[in-house]
């Protein structure tokens, strides 16, 4: 096989895991002394356990905002 066949296949199979990557849902794990406040701009509807403290996102881009609880 030529390089350029194996560069191709490399490509390929990069391609294809990186599609795969955004498609699959994700959890965010909030660290300890932080809250969260927004998700993608909206202060209520997101998947969010306060007891286990996971947020549950979906495919694509999301934008977070946590407020730093300094407990002493």
């Amino acid at each position: 096989m030529s390089k350029f066949g194996s560069l191709l296949k490399i490509s390929a199979l990069g391609a294809a895991v990186a599609l795969c990557a955004q498609v699959s849902a994700a959890t965010f794990q909030v660290p300890a002394n932080y809250s969260l406040e927004l998700v993608d701009g909206q202060e209520t509807g997101y998947n969010y356990s306060q007891f286990s403290r996971t947020l549950e996102l979906g495919p694509g881009r999301h934008q977070l905002v946590l407020l730093f609880k300094h407990f002493w």
